[in-house]
């Protein structure tokens, strides 16, 4: 069991992948903010997400610092790279295992319209996203204004707070970023889909908000 890096609690562990030979590559959210307050990190946007391996031996190591609100992670099944969702920019990060490019970090996609949350990779190979909500222009402007601003906003009522459109809303791309998938809908009765499964054509969509599980068919 890891219960701290560096020597630091880990506070808010999000999402893990496991590969064959015993590595494991989890992300950590939040180094400021629980669970409870996830809200709390996205208006902070301070960056304090990471993504971390730990290595057959228990060796553990941060392999990505400064991310914002790191969630879902996907090993490539070539081993080649792993992908993190970074919630609060609106992207996906890859971090390169092997390879001309080990140990270097790029972007899989940039400028989404939405929040990508958990990933797994499905059995047609594609990288299938849970999508929190569109974007939210009152929380991008204030993502630009200086922190003590967006903690002020922390301390309105939550009434007062930007928050998520309702929206049921899964992507799917390819290892090189493409995306193949675009599904939404309008999300009267679910919504906010924090995680997503793909299972012999089907789709099984998890959320924070519903007390159910949705059920779609690939196109």
């Amino acid at each position: 069991m890891i219960t701290e890096v560096d020597g630091e609690p880990i506070i808010f562990p999000s999402n893990v992948v496991r590969d064959d030979d015993g590595t494991v590559y989890f992300s950590i959210s939040s180094r400021r903010w629980p669970f409870e307050q996830w809200m709390g990190d996205i208006l902070e946007h301070s960056g304090s997400g990471r993504l971390v391996r730990r290595d057959p031996a228990g060796q553990v190591d941060v392999l990505i610092d400064g991310l914002q609100f790191a969630n879902g992670v996907v090993l490539a099944p070539d081993r080649s790279c792993v992908l993190v969702a970074e919630t609060g920019a609106y992207r996906i990060t890859r971090y390169w295992v092997s390879g001309p490019r080990a140990g270097t970090v790029d972007r899989l996609v940039e400028n989404l319209p939405g929040s990508p949350d958990n990933m797994l990779l499905g059995s047609d190979g594609l990288v299938w996203i849970g999508m929190v909500a569109p974007r939210n222009p009152l929380l991008d402007r204030m993502l630009a204004l200086p922190g003590i601003f967006r903690r002020l906003t922390w301390a309105l009522p939550e009434w007062l707070r930007p928050a998520p459109a309702r929206s049921a809303w899964v992507v799917a791309l390819d290892l090189d970023g493409t995306v193949v998938h675009d599904l939404q809908r309008a999300g009267d009765d679910f919504a906010m889909v924090t995680s997503v499964v793909e299972h012999r054509g089907a789709l099984y969509l998890g959320s924070l908000s519903e007390s159910a599980v949705g059920v779609s068919a690939v196109p």
